[in-house]
């Protein structure tokens, strides 16, 4: 058995402008360094390449491909034809990799070889704020749960994945947002998958990406990937009801969606590790964010409440 395998991380990139850097550097500085670092310029216009120049040409593991604007998937699936790793995973432009993610997802894949991909938990970034980390592991059975409930068990870029497994499968082109989310469920629909119980990845938000400019657009892209994944499973997409909810009715919450929901699983995860001080702490941080809605200070009641009542309050909920 090779217990140093190459791993192949693709880092789509568009206009990723002073964010790029940082992104790189969190993957060259990994504590596993048997990789290939395939960077994707998909038609950057902003100069951002140039912040790396230096990187690149340094670093023999660092391989560039440059393509006309074309969307993610089209630049994850260039980059997926040409690489040579065993396994794979992706690295956000704007987000950064704590040290040891490749190295510890890498140890769970080798030891449980029936897994075609490991993901992780992972921390938010907003406005130079690092909080709200998610660590609790969820097995094959509850991700497989997740999977067919039109749900992802982790964060989509937190995958590295088995290329042996999944070799076939690429990102669908038609699908220039909700192209990770839709993967994952195809990956989870085949094969099991596991969420390792560590935050190793932080995700940053930025106000001025694509996904954020646009909420019910949005909307649409995850209910077509929804209605794909219908299809696939012989589901009639007419009974399935697709619904977004109140949280998409205010344009400044739905920007904020992911960080109100990761808040909130931060805290349950927080409390359930006895960690109640950093709990509070992070529904705190939440509410500042936009102290004049009072959906912004759920975090901090979760923080206040008993587990059990919490859970009591999601199954009523759900």
């Amino acid at each position: 058995m090779n217990h140093n395998p190459l791993v192949t991380v693709i880092i789509p990139v568009y206009n990723a402008s002073e964010y790029l850097r940082p992104a790189v550097e969190s993957i060259i500085n990994q504590t596993y360094e048997n990789l290939e670092i395939i960077i994707v310029d998909d038609g950057s216009s902003d100069g951002c390449m140039d912040s790396i120049f230096d990187l690149i040409t340094k670093d023999a593991r660092i391989v560039t491909l440059q393509q006309q604007n074309s969307g993610k998937s089209v630049a994850l699936n260039r980059a997926m034809d040409v690489m040579h790793g065993e396994f794979w995973g992706i690295q956000d432009a704007d987000d950064i990799s704590y040290p040891e993610r490749i190295e510890k997802q890498l140890a769970v894949l080798l030891d449980k070889k029936e897994l075609a991909a490991v993901y992780i938990g992972h921390d938010l970034l907003v406005k130079g704020r690092q909080f709200a980390p998610t660590f609790r592991q969820k097995e094959t059975e509850e991700c497989k749960e997740s999977i067919v409930a039109f749900k992802m068990p982790a964060h989509d870029p937190t995958g590295l994945y088995r290329v042996s497994m999944v070799r076939e499968l690429r990102f669908d082109s038609e699908l220039r947002i909700g192209q990770g989310f839709d993967y994952v469920l195809r990956v989870g629909e085949k094969f099991p998958v596991l969420l390792a119980g560590e935050c190793l990845y932080t995700y940053r938000i930025n106000y001025l990406s694509t996904i954020r400019k646009n909420p019910p657009q949005n909307i649409e892209w995850v209910s077509l990937v929804i209605q794909k994944a219908c299809k696939r499973r012989g589901v009639d997409f007419k009974e399935y009801r697709f619904n977004p909810g109140g949280e998409y009715k205010k344009k400044k919450r739905s920007q904020d969606n992911h960080i109100i929901s990761q808040s909130m699983e931060s805290v349950i995860d927080l409390k359930g590790a006895s960690r109640i001080w950093e709990a509070l702490k992070v529904g705190f941080i939440c509410s500042t964010l936009n102290p004049f809605d009072w959906y912004y200070y759920k975090p901090m009641v979760y923080g206040m409440l008993p587990l059990k009542l919490i859970s009591l309050y999601r199954s009523c909920k759900s």
